[in-house]
């Protein structure tokens, strides 16, 4: 739910908690309450801006210098855009970004475990805690979607993408992945950000040229800025993953395996005496291997364009 705001600020409704109390009905008795609780919630509006000097000359010698400039300005503000809203700390001019904002439900496991479970059970988060919502997009830094495109099979193939040569959509578990370095290595983020979330875009992204304050020195400034606020209605509808970094493994059955067990195990295998306790993990055709992604769901909505949900 969503407030019109002022000049100065936006507001939107806060889904607090919500006690379920539809059943089934007998004539007669009255229909049961179903309680919902709101918080209001003021938002700040934020500015995001930078500017570059460049010289007459080069505007003059260069037929498309000035496109070159206006793509990378627009580019650094959507850079700026993202980190404020994933990982902004809402300190000072900050908007409070998804990370900080109160109420999110968070994953960290206490033994360690691949990324890949880390996610699926971030998915399961938002399917059966509070929210009862399907994610629709993961944010994972490029090193951590490194780490997770490297996991590989007891065989050796890698289970994320069997063909690497062909490519494939950048999505896990049925869910699309923006893979971004605003969100930091050793973090991710499951959400449903079309119930959850909404940026509202008081003064959209623009450019414009200064061609005075700085004429004496024969250079035209460029500056580009946005006014923007964002609002999360349904906190419970975002996850917080810390991951904690397992040792290399293999799957084996549905089961992760350390690498130093599988080695251990092929040593008793092939030794000429070995142990009756030995148990063979050699899978036939890497039998046992989770699936792989599959193809993008539906993505019912989310953030207004800008950077979100876009690369970088």
């Amino acid at each position: 739910m969503i407030l019109a705001g002022g000049a100065k600020g936006g507001g939107e409704v806060r889904r607090r908690s919500a006690q379920v109390g539809p059943g089934k009905v007998e004539p007669g008795p009255d229909r049961s309450c179903y309680v919902l609780e709101w918080t209001a919630v003021t938002l700040p509006v934020r500015k995001l801006a930078h500017f570059v000097s460049v010289s007459n000359e080069a505007l003059a010698d260069f037929a498309n210098f000035a496109q070159v400039v206006e793509q990378e300005m627009v580019a650094g503000l959507v850079l700026a855009e993202n980190a404020q809203v994933l990982s902004g700390d809402g300190t000072g001019t900050n908007l409070t970004g998804l990370l900080a904002t109160s109420g999110i439900q968070t994953y960290a496991p206490v033994a360690a475990e691949q990324r890949l479970l880390s996610i699926l059970h971030g998915i399961t988060l938002l399917r059966s805690g509070t929210s009862f919502l399907e994610a629709d997009r993961i944010f994972v830094n490029p090193a951590d979607w490194e780490i997770i495109l490297k996991t590989p099979t007891t065989t050796g193939e890698l289970i994320v993408s069997a063909t690497p040569a062909l490519g494939q959509p950048l999505s896990l578990w049925g869910v699309p992945v923006t893979v971004t370095s605003q969100v930091a290595a050793g973090t991710g983020i499951v959400a449903n950000l079309a119930a959850s979330t909404v940026v509202f875009s008081r003064e959209p992204a623009k450019l414009f040229v200064d061609p005075y304050s700085a004429s004496t020195n024969n250079l035209v400034k460029v500056i580009a800025e946005e006014r923007l606020a964002l609002g999360v209605t349904r906190p419970s509808g975002i996850v917080r993953i810390t991951y904690n970094g397992a040792p290399e493994s293999w799957w084996w059955c549905g089961v992760l395996l350390p690498r130093s067990v599988v080695r251990a195990a092929r040593r008793n295998h092939h030794h000429r005496t070995p142990s009756p306790l030995v148990v063979h993990v050699e899978p036939p055709g890497g039998r046992g291997a989770p699936p792989s992604s599959r193809g993008r769901l539906p993505v019912g909505g989310r953030p207004r364009g800008g950077g979100i949900p876009g690369q970088g």
